[in-house]
């Protein structure tokens, strides 16, 4: 049996870090969306119980993922879950998309259904949040405000479809040193996420965009200050917000609809530019994943 899944990226929306905790991780409250842009993965069920993957990434950490996932889970049931998983690439790595972290949710999915495991009700989301912060939010892929290490799901209202101009600036950044590099002071008093929360549910995409916030563009802007360039300039066509997603290095500009999505990207195509799509908010992993490349560099 075969089994092809799209593991889709995810954009933050708000990202507010609250502190250190005893486990080394940071406190966060965030909330993400799926978008248009996506993974592919093909998986094959193997009776050796054997994982074995292959495809065209060479990021040791995302294919470490994958096998992590399916590591934990057949440590829940009590057998090796074996699959052959073909990657196929559309995320880029580095850039604050959650793509390692949504390949490891579509290798649980898939591997719950080519065994046809007997699990309880929130066992994958269990497993998720014992393979990495992120995983268990792509487990649903659905808006969803996320606390604790990220691994604590509240599912929020879609506020309609949201078109965005995706930049990728081709400079990935590591999670742990955008981390190692925020200093937040003693005095330091956290944005409300409930705020943001209350503007999202409203719907008022003005609004929404205005009230975007991620407290990791600070520290990642000092390691890479073309990052910092590029936001300005997507700021300089009139869109509704940017933002950086994650802990970068992609940034992103919220515009008025798919007309605006179009208009922005001739923009940004006529300038030297790194590589962008127009993309779209989605509901599940399994609808509506068309995000189209707008402009690559010369």
């Amino acid at each position: 049996m075969r089994l092809t899944l799209r593991a889709p990226a995810k954009l933050n929306l708000f990202l507010e870090v609250l502190g250190r905790r005893p486990d080394g991780y940071h406190e966060i409250r965030t909330v993400m969306h799926p978008i248009s842009l996506y993974d592919r993965l093909t998986f094959r069920a193997l009776p050796s119980g054997r994982v074995k993957l292959e495809g065209d990434t060479a990021e040791l950490g995302e294919l470490n993922l994958v096998a992590r996932a399916a590591r934990v889970l057949s440590k829940r049931v009590g057998r090796r879950l074996g699959a052959h998983v073909v990657i196929r690439k559309g995320i880029p790595t580095g850039g604050g998309l959650g793509g390692g972290s949504s390949d490891a949710a579509a290798t649980l999915q898939a591997l719950a259904r080519l065994h046809r495991l007997d699990l309880p009700p929130g066992g994958l989301e269990a497993a998720a949040a014992d393979v990495g912060s992120d995983v268990a939010f792509f487990v649903s892929a659905r808006t969803a405000l996320c606390s604790g290490r990220g691994e604590r799901i509240t599912p929020l209202q879609p506020a309609g479809k949201l078109d965005f101009v995706l930049v990728d600036p081709g400079v990935p950044l590591s999670t742990a040193r955008v981390y190692q590099a925020l200093k937040l002071a003693l005095t330091h008093h956290p944005k409300d996420a409930s705020q943001f929360v209350r503007t999202w549910s409203r719907g008022d995409l003005r609004r929404i965009g205005g009230s975007l916030f991620n407290r990791l563009e600070r520290p990642a802007f000092k390691l890479a200050p073309s990052l910092k360039k590029l936001k300005k300039r997507l700021t300089h066509l009139r869109v509704l917000g940017t933002l950086m997603s994650g802990s970068g290095s992609c940034v992103y500009a919220l515009v008025h609809g798919a007309a605006e999505a179009r208009e922005t990207a001739a923009r940004m195509r006529r300038t030297p530019s790194p590589e962008g799509w127009r993309v779209r908010t989605v509901r599940t992993a399994d609808c509506d994943l068309d995000a189209r490349q707008a402009w690559t560099p010369e």
